[in-house]
């Protein structure tokens, strides 16, 4: 069987040999980055005895790696797209590595999340909207947009590039701060928070155009991590680099996809009778439940970042994780 150096030699074309090791040709990924094609060979690949492989272009920036024992990364993949090898090929290639480093039920795990995020498809934002940097730097003085700024500041958020706001007052949205929601880069769908308390019933706190069976923030799931956190509301998720399935009732599909991501999985319930649902599911599936040592006004991750900051909290709840069934329920009742 060839080694995966011998089928990127065979379609990767003419190269020039570094005195370092490296090969250098013109760059194929220049385009993707923004770049005009590169006429000038400052694209390099280095293959290292232990089967890994290293990307590199000084034109565009791009980088990218294959370290055995790990999967193909979204841009490696694309390098490999980008040389011929074809995105079929490229794919079940990437299964036969997850197979055989993740075990023989890999591939049927893997498949269940393919099939359930097949339902993300891409969406657009309200009419209007722009990030709040945006319409700060623009000068935008609207009463709604600064009631928004202040309680995403309240909330401990500080990039206000990655969070919305558009002026439009349907669904309320313009007294609202809009929570885009991204899988694979790609915007699936969004969530408008209604900032302070919605003026009565009829009126959602979280107005959703959500794909089914969604996780909210699955793109900053590091690969390195051997744990994912799953916490319910958004903010909490985004504010501890967690998951979030948008509320205390996680579903089947939204379990079978974490399931497939295996890793440690540390749910961070919200301290109030709703965070049982919860609890629940954790115990089903074996999962550890989180109570850190927080103070006993703080019922929340958000809360807990604006308090001791995120690296912090972070460690507080990996820390607190109790993987003990019997002990996360009691614990769970002693909070209330």
């Amino acid at each position: 069987m060839d080694t995966l150096e011998n089928i990127i030699r065979d379609h990767l074309g003419p190269v020039q040999q570094t005195r370092k090791g490296w090969l250098s040709r013109n760059c194929m990924m220049c385009h993707h980055h923004g770049e005009s094609p590169d006429r000038r060979g400052r694209f390099g690949i280095i293959f290292s005895p232990d089967g890994g492989v290293a990307t590199s272009c000084f034109n565009c920036s791009h980088k990218s790696k294959f370290v055995p024992g790990e999967t193909f990364s979204k841009e490696f993949s694309l390098f490999l797209q980008e040389i011929g090898i074809p995105a079929r090929t490229v794919k079940l290639m990437n299964f036969d590595l997850y197979k055989q480093y993740y075990g023989k039920d890999a591939l049927h795990e893997l498949q269940i999340a393919e099939n359930i995020s097949a339902k993300w498809t891409p969406a657009q934002l309200p009419s209007q909207a722009l990030t709040m940097q945006e319409w700060a730097d623009n000068g935008c003085a609207d009463r709604n947009f600064l009631n928004v700024v202040k309680y995403a500041y309240e909330r401990g958020i500080r990039n206000f590039e990655q969070f919305y706001w558009t002026p439009q007052t349907n669904g309320m949205l313009n007294k609202r701060l809009i929570i885009p929601f991204y899988y694979r880069n790609t915007l699936v769908g969004f969530t408008g928070r209604f900032v302070g308390t919605p003026p009565s019933k009829q009126i959602t706190k979280y107005y959703n155009i959500s794909p089914p069976d969604f996780l909210y923030n699955l793109d900053r799931q590091s690969p390195h991590n051997d744990y994912i956190i799953v916490a319910e509301g958004v903010l909490d998720a985004y504010a501890i680099h967690g998951v979030s399935a948008q509320g205390n009732e996680i579903n089947e599909s939204q379990i079978a996809f974490i399931q497939s991501l295996n890793k440690q999985v540390i749910v961070l319930p919200d301290f109030d009778k709703d965070g049982s649902a919860l609890v629940e599911v954790a115990a089903k599936h074996n999962w550890a439940v989180s109570f850190p040592f927080w103070s006993n006004e703080i019922k929340d991750a958000s809360k807990a970042v604006e308090t001791y900051g995120r690296i912090a909290t972070m460690l507080s709840v990996i820390e607190a994780a109790d993987y003990d069934t019997f002990s996360a329920r009691v614990k769970w009742r002693m909070k209330h």
